[in-house]
């Protein structure tokens, strides 16, 4: 430090450029950091004899990669010293003295490396005036490398000097432009700029299209990254449509084993899941899984990505068996792929935990939680940590649903613990210290959990209690839970009064829930005390409540989307005859490790846990349907075969295909009466059997009326249908 605080600036050298010693190198990344906090300048080179070699890889696009990993591979915890005594004193330094510890020196040193690739580009960039074209290819080059280091204004700055250079000397509908904007496209869909992902993806569709023809990869490339920016929209209609189209090009082009055409099933499905219909959204993530599983392996990071996709799909419909399942192997992937002290593995671990929970497998659950806690405190290298501190508070909800109150109590004040050391009072810690005192009063601990309460109390008059409103009234909530507990009613009204006030403008339908659930308290209360006007004022008030959520929007409803399906569509979006699998009821354990055959084990979609009926042993109710998959989350996938009425399909008619098929018979109705040639129920060029069909399309009609409730139109159609039996069959 006292030979650092008075340096003029500090000079590093990244080398070699593929892999700088100084990046792994702990005592170099703590003298970059002090330099940093002390306010000395840091400058960055290349040797000169390296920058021929970063050229090369510049130029040769399968070293994009390696150049952005050495960017964004920084890890401060984990470098070295050359004696171990020396590094455990420089990483106390870290952990004590630098702000931000190890993530701070991890984002400056990468910041560093950046700007020493950067600065060389400039001297090894190709001069303009001499090869503009050559100029422009390098430009976006370093673009896509900037885009796969996560510098993202660099990339989008390297891209647009490529894409002025291109439309300098090429005509505007040249591949190469198109190449540029999708570029650009994807850098501004990593930055969320939605909007300007769209219009640049769009103009490099349209000119594609007019050089490519509408049966190029490059083709599918564009509708695959416009509907995933639709599906970031909530246009998830107008998404399904992209990317079927992305999709049927890609089977086409480069068929059905193919890693792209994994990602954009894994596409669909998030599109039909987000649109609420997760049926089509399962089955559409299980196509992605196959060719995953034949293409790259068991154990890769798709495969872990698309297992999680479908944990939390078939948790959704709450069919917890196929959800524990999946998040079974994609923990059991994630290890291979990732590592076992990586994120990626805690996020599996976690919702095995949590299903487990719902399924009321709580000793598996606390297992599960305390395994989590103990990766975290070795990834972290102690339990002072805010990820330890959480799980810590997860497994003592757990332990409190299982009935283990002391060991709930001793797992919230470890949490507790690690957050006074943190010097952490915010909010989610207010909540902890009230969800202790609730175990506290459970255990007739009454001093102890009004002690509980007031340090909840004490943390939200220092944040700003306006923006803590919900934990304030969870305190005045728990407050009155103790004194009622204790008999002191008097108090027990004072508590849930203060919760009134804080509830009194209800926005949303949860609120009012609460809303309700106080008054009611409120009038048992008072009825007790024998202080009958109030309760019986109280007693009101929740009925006028009562009547007020009937009207109240409810804002976590999604509207469900009714997607069109032309006649060479199938649900999920292409043309291929893949059923589903054959399934058994098994759930592994967390510790078997399945081949690559076993995405057929799992137990039955819809089966079991939820109440939805499985159809795989009745098959013939799906064969050739097409629509096999409802629209609507939580129905189960049964479907009649549609019905073909002057060319039109017309789906069978439950619930939300109701709308859709009247709008596909009113179709039928103005063809029909445009029509003066027509003659029959059925097109007698298409229709073989005339007596069958002018037999059971209107009586089908009759029902698309009844079920609407359009009697006048029913009748209509049942008079049709009489009139052609009589004719045909004979009365």
């Amino acid at each position: 430090s006292d030979q650092i605080k008075p340096s003029a600036r500090m000079l590093v050298v990244a080398s070699p450029f593929d892999a700088p010693i100084v990046a792994s190198r702990v005592s170099c990344l703590v003298e970059a950091a002090l330099a940093s906090s002390y306010g000395v300048p840091i400058e960055t080179t290349l040797p000169l004899e390296d920058e021929s070699s970063l050229l090369v890889e510049i130029m040769d696009d399968n070293g994009h990669s390696g150049l952005a990993k050495m960017m964004t591979s920084v890890d401060s915890r984990h470098a070295k010293a050359t004696y171990p005594s020396d590094c455990k004193a420089l990483r106390t330094l870290i952990e004590t003295e630098i702000v931000g510890s190890y993530q701070h020196v991890d984002e400056l040193y990468k910041k560093l490396l950046r700007e020493a690739i950067h600065k060389a580009s400039e001297r090894l960039r190709p001069n303009t005036n001499q090869n503009e074209v050559k100029t422009a290819t390098f430009d976006a080059k370093m673009g896509h490398i900037f885009e796969l280091a996560g510098d993202h204004n660099t990339a989008i700055a390297f891209h647009r000097s490529a894409l002025e250079s291109r439309q300098r000397l090429l005509d505007s509908s040249h591949p190469h432009i198109a190449e540029s904007l999708n570029a650009l496209g994807s850098v501004y869909q990593q930055c969320d700029d939605l909007a300007n992902a769209y219009e640049y993806h769009s103009r490099a569709l349209k000119i594609r299209l007019e050089m490519l023809g509408v049966n190029d990869i490059a083709v599918a490339e564009s509708y695959y990254a416009l509907g995933s920016i639709r599906t970031r929209q909530d246009k998830t209609v107008e998404a399904v449509q992209l990317l079927r189209k992305a999709l049927k090009i890609q089977l086409h082009s480069v068929g059905a084993n193919s890693k792209t055409v994994a990602i954009t099933y894994s596409a669909l499905g998030t599109a039909f899941v987000k649109a609420g219909d997760t049926a089509r959204g399962i089955k559409a993530f299980e196509k992605s899984l196959m060719v995953q599983l034949e293409i790259l392996g068991d154990s890769c990071q798709e495969v872990v990505n698309t297992y999680q996709c479908l944990g939390k799909a078939h948790f959704s419909r709450s069919e917890y068996s196929e959800s524990l399942w999946n998040f079974n192997e994609a923990l059991r992937a994630a290890r291979t792929a990732y590592g076992s002290g990586s994120a990626k593995v805690k996020d599996c671990l976690m919702a095995v935990a949590n299903v487990c929970e719902v399924l009321k497998d709580y000793k598996e659950s606390i297992k599960v939680r305390g395994l989590i806690i103990t990766e975290q405190t070795k990834v972290h290298g102690s339990k002072e940590h805010p990820e330890v501190a959480r799980s810590l508070a997860a497994l003592a909800n757990t332990l409190t649903k299982q009935g283990d109150l002391p060991g709930a109590a001793d797992s919230f004040e470890q949490s507790l613990a690690i957050w006074t050391a943190l010097k952490e009072r915010t909010e989610e810690v207010a909540s902890v210290y009230c969800s202790l005192a609730d175990i506290y009063r459970r255990q007739s601990e009454f001093e102890l959990a009004l002690q509980s309460v007031e340090m909840a109390f004490s943390i939200c008059r220092d944040t700003q209690p306006e923006n803590n409103r919900t934990v304030v009234a969870s305190c005045h909530d728990m407050t009155f839970c103790i004194y009622r507990d204790q008999g002191d009613l008097e108090r027990a009204v004072d508590a849930l009064q203060a919760v009134t006030a804080l509830r009194a403008q209800p926005g949303s339908i949860s609120d009012c829930e609460a809303l309700l659930e106080t008054y009611r308290r409120l009038h048992s209360t008072f009825s007790m005390l024998g202080r009958d006007d109030e309760a019986t004022s109280c007693h009101a008030k929740a009925h006028e409540i009562e009547v007020e959520m009937d009207n109240f929007p409810r804002a976590n409803t999604r509207p469900v989307a009714v997607f069109p399906l032309s006649d060479d569509e199938s649900d999920d979006g292409d043309d291929c005859d893949q059923g589903h699998a054959p399934t058994t009821t098994k759930v592994p354990d967390s510790s078997e490790a399945p081949k690559v055959q076993q995405v057929a084990d799992r137990p039955k979609s819809g089966g079991g846990d939820s109440g939805h009926h499985s159809l795989d042993e009745s098959p013939e109710l799906l064969r050739g349907s097409g629509l096999d998959g409802f629209i609507g989350d939580g129905y189960d996938s049964r479907r009649e075969s549609p019905v073909m009425i002057d060319g039109i399909k017309i789906p069978s008619v439950p619930c939300a295909r109701i709308s859709r098929a009247a709008d596909r018979l009113d179709a039928v109705e103005e063809r029909r009466s445009s029509s003066p040639e027509y003659d029959g129920w059925g097109d007698e060029d298409s229709v073989q059997d005339k007596t069958s069909s002018q037999t059971n399309e209107p009586s089908f009609l009759y029902a698309i009326g009844v079920r609407q409730g359009e009697r006048s139109r029913s009748n209509s159609y049942l008079n049709a249908t009489q009139l052609a039996v009589s004719e045909n069959v004979g009365e």
